[in-house]
């Protein structure tokens, strides 16, 4: 009886195994098929993106099942460094978690009782939290006021300024995204561990993660090996451009990283062993309140549902889609974006070597169309607005238009008045130009950037708009001078 239950069970599991290798087998070429698919998907979406928006550089990381598996580079190295723009604020939200979970600070530690500077400013009951979650009354446009020539350019000076701002709401209100929010944070960083922000990075992010060229100090990044940033001018001529220095703005928006370190943070908060504490990048990646009715706000991640999963995003209401951790960031001079989707065990990391100029939706084309790559979906159409389309034409219509308003005028005033035709016909031209100018700088402008153009931030963002609108501007005043040298005469004429 024993022998015939020994022989029946040992037959069990002989079939159970078989099935199991002829489950494996056919799984393993699955697989394989689909990082082929994967990769030739990345490979043609980069191309075409690159070919597109004329990106010098792009290199894109996918992590999975532990380990990154497939790294896809043209033109830029997953292991050179590049500034990172807004993806920077995960790793103060990462510091900010990790000196909670140490007991050396609460979210709800307020800029007054960490700050001495923040004593008494409209700003001194915002808590640690609200900070983190863009919900302190701190406007956007606070956060981005980098000039040429910077106000402050350390984390404590600048976070002096910020607390002397007028708030833009009540405290835990609203949300408005601003990059003063963690600075702020960056400021509390170095006065709670009695250090410098880079030093904080490195102790309690980049040594428990294992990250070997994350750093917050420019100086630590070698010249020759740090990737070159560009700008798009007029749309057309991509050539490098300097990229500002900003160390004031570097808990917010000037990390420096490479797509391999990148990758290793993406694996941690998949569930790859790190020196980290499962429950700090738990807590790192918990919505601290609402941004909008599709996603909410962690410590530096946006959490939406993963539509990407559909083809052209169609299934963004889908409440059935899992949630994918994101968060996009420029520099004025490179790109880059990171996402996880721990329902896929899926991460993606994707850089770039330049800025989009004056189109301020081509980032979110070409994350969208490289991230349905991965995933093997449709991506959303890309699209132009009209008055980006058209926007080289008139950066360098409107100076040449207002130039030849002020040549034509000149020389009518100075030959004195032939013809009724011959004597308004400037003027009209002139008065066109003008008013065309000044609608374009006081009216359309400054509705798309949010900001009057009289700053040199307008030079450093968008460098071409700015050169035509200040030329044109410039030409706009002598327009102005000679239309009033022609009006006197007309008086004068009158008068005789």
């Amino acid at each position: 009886m024993s022998v015939g239950g020994s022989r029946l069970r040992w037959q069990v599991s002989a079939c159970a195994a078989l099935v199991v290798l002829a489950l494996a087998g056919a799984v393993a070429p699955a697989a394989a098929d689909d990082r082929a698919r994967m990769a030739a998907s990345v490979k043609q979406a980069v191309a075409d993106v690159r070919a597109q928006y004329r990106i010098p550089g792009v290199v894109v990381l996918v992590v999975r099942g532990g380990r990154v598996e497939l790294t896809e580079e043209q033109g830029l190295s997953a292991r050179t460094p590049i500034a990172l723009g807004s993806t920077s604020k995960q790793f103060t939200g990462l510091i900010v978690q990790q000196l909670v979970a140490t007991g050396r600070l609460s979210l709800a530690d307020t800029v007054g009782s960490r700050l001495d500077y923040g004593a008494g400013s409209a700003f001194a009951d915002v808590t640690v939290a609200q900070l983190l979650g863009h919900r302190s009354g701190l406007p956007e446009r606070a956060g981005a006021e980098w000039d040429l020539w910077p106000a402050a350019t350390t984390i404590q000076d600048e976070a002096r300024r910020l607390v002397g701002v007028a708030p833009a709401t009540s405290p835990g209100t609203t949300f408005e995204y601003s990059n003063a929010n963690y600075t702020l944070l960056g400021a509390i960083v170095e006065t709670v561990t009695e250090g410098s922000y880079p030093d904080a990075l490195k102790r309690f992010v980049a040594d428990p993660l294992g990250l070997d060229a994350t750093t917050g100090d420019r100086q630590q990044v070698p010249a020759a090996g740090s990737a070159e940033g560009h700008y798009p001018w007029l749309q057309s001529l991509v050539t490098p451009l300097p990229q500002p220095e900003w160390p004031m703005a570097v808990p917010s928006a000037f990390v420096t990283s490479t797509g391999d370190d990148l990758a290793r943070v993406l694996l941690a908060h998949l569930g790859a062993p790190t020196r980290a504490a499962p429950a700090v990048l738990e807590a790192a990646r918990t919505p601290l309140g609402r941004q909008d009715e599709w996603r909410e706000y962690a410590s530096g991640w946006e959490r939406r549902a993963f539509w990407e999963l559909t083809d052209g995003n169609a299934g963004w209401q889908d409440p059935a889609l899992p949630p994918l951790w994101e968060h996009n960031g420029s520099t004025l001079r490179t790109f880059s974006y990171l996402g996880f989707a721990p329902a896929r065990d899926l991460g993606i990391v994707i850089l770039g070597d330049t800025s989009f100029g004056i189109d301020q939706t081509a980032q979110f084309f070409v994350v969208d169309r490289i991230v349905h790559a991965v995933v093997g979906t449709r991506p959303v159409p890309a699209e132009t607005d009209p008055l980006i389309a058209a926007g080289p034409v008139i950066m360098v219509a409107l100076p040449l238009l207002q130039a030849a308003a002020v040549v034509w005028l000149a020389v009518a005033l100075r030959r004195g008045p032939r013809s009724r035709t011959a004597r308004w016909f400037p003027v009209g031209l002139g008065v066109v130009a003008t008013l065309t100018t000044a609608a374009f700088a006081f009216l359309v402008v400054p509705a798309r950037i949010n900001w009057h153009v009289f700053t040199t931030w307008l030079l450093t963002s968008s460098p071409d708009l700015a050169v035509s609108l200040w030329l044109a501007l410039a030409l706009g005043a002598v327009t102005l001078g000679l239309l009033g040298v022609a009006a006197i005469r007309a008086v004068r004429r009158r008068a005789r």
